[in-house]
């Protein structure tokens, strides 16, 4: 039995995948397996495998016949798997080489059956910088499931992120934890029910993995794959909820999780324009649709407009609106409350399939260069970015611009 099965699902990541496969082949750790699982790709990622699998006895490579989806090639890992301990890979990111030697000295020293760690995120483009994942409150610790749920959202460390967890493979089969099939953001459904239902979990403050943050990834475009993958996690969600009411810190934190999905319904059908009719395979789905759709979520990013502010706001005939995602959707909706004039959306690297955002146009922020004297702009994006945004924007030559708080 090797230590630990890596199972790595490949989807067209050319471009990618060598530096994701040495990061594996290099690890200081080496009594391992590694299970590529090719979901159908139509560029050169299987022959980019194959090479590995020639060359390196651990690796094996397993091509489908047609394109699953991520969760769908997971679960032939974990079927396939033999290692003492899980860890699942993006193909398009990679690892420090002695990743798994810490993780598994860890997972032995603390008799553990989960952990989680950090991350360095890289962005291809300045609107997808943003500051590395860590943990920095709840490190080094053992912790039973309920309470390490618990503690990361009082901490507001919660990630979901399923490459940034490494677990004991006898607890993963044995509690029957998989990924939901068809849907993207599967990551939210596995983590729930792997820490809610673990006995022994911790986190470290060490950044082992690289995430890169694609422009063109299969969670940076919105779509209605995205809207009814969406309502499918906040349906399977508010189950985990229902049986969870009696434990009120647990029942708070999977709340916040349904209040996430309620918001990221909200932005997506601003991207879409309108609601379009989605066929659920449960009839309950299509009920809870039709709910979301119509209401507002509980919790809100922004607070509302202070008579200062909206004394300031007044000065202005046009407003643009900096960002569309979900503290955007919010200032706009109360700008509109106000019957503000939004003139439209600035971004800073518009998509092709990128049109409108709750029926407003969107520009890069270029685009927008005959309004630098008459229009605000108000940035609507996590305060991390207000400073930069800001001043990109200023030294694009705009007079009048604001960060809403």
């Amino acid at each position: 039995m090797p230590k630990i099965s890596i199972i790595i699902p490949i989807y067209n990541v050319e471009s990618y995948l060598h530096e994701c496969l040495l990061s594996v082949a290099k690890q200081t750790l080496t009594d391992i397996e590694v299970i590529c699982i090719d979901d159908f790709s139509t560029d050169n990622s299987y022959e980019t495998a194959k090479k590995f699998i020639e060359t390196d006895f651990r690796f094996s490579l397993i091509r489908l016949s047609n394109n699953r989806g991520q969760s769908f090639a997971r679960n032939i890992g974990i079927e396939k798997a033999r290692g003492k301990y899980l860890y699942f890979l993006d193909s398009d990111d990679y690892l420090d080489y002695n990743a798994m030697e810490i993780l598994y000295s860890y997972a032995e020293e603390n008799n553990v059956q989960g952990i989680f760690f950090g991350a360095t995120v890289i962005g291809e483009s300045k609107e997808n910088d943003s500051t590395d994942i860590s943990y920095l409150k709840c490190c080094n610790r053992v912790y039973t499931g309920n309470q390490f749920f618990i503690e990361l959202n009082k901490e507001n460390e919660y990630q979901s992120a399923a490459c940034m967890q490494f677990w004991k493979r006898s607890y993963i089969v044995e509690s029957v934890i998989k990924f939901y099939e068809g849907i993207v953001y599967e990551d939210t459904l596995y983590t729930l029910q792997a820490i809610l239902n673990a006995r022994s979990v911790m986190c470290i403050g060490n950044k082992l993995y690289n995430y890169r943050k694609r422009n063109n990834s299969t969670t940076s475009r919105l779509s209605g794959e995205h809207l009814a993958s969406y309502v499918i996690i906040y349906y399977e969600v508010l189950k985990l909820w229902m049986n969870r009411k009696n434990q009120r810190e647990i029942e708070e934190g999977i709340r916040s999780r349904l209040n996430l999905f309620h918001r990221r319904i909200n932005v997506a059908l601003g991207y879409i324009g309108n609601v379009p009719e989605i066929k659920f395979k449960e009839e309950a789905c299509t009920y809870l649709y039709k709910i979301l759709v119509q209401t507002k979520p509980q919790f809100k990013y922004v607070k509302g407009i202070s008579e200062e502010w909206e004394c300031y706001i007044e000065q202005f005939s046009e407003i643009i609106v900096y960002g569309a995602g979900m503290v955007a959707y919010e200032v706009i909706e109360l700008l509109q409350e106000k019957n503000k004039q939004i003139i439209g959306i600035a971004i800073s690297n518009k998509k092709k399939e990128q049109d409108t955002y709750m029926g407003y146009p969107i520009k890069e922020l270029f685009q927008w260069e005959n309004y630098k004297e008459t229009a605000l702009i108000i940035v609507a994006t996590t305060k991390i970015h207000h400073k930069e945004i800001k001043d990109n924007i200023v030294n694009a030559g705009f007079k009048n611009c604001i960060a809403w708080e």
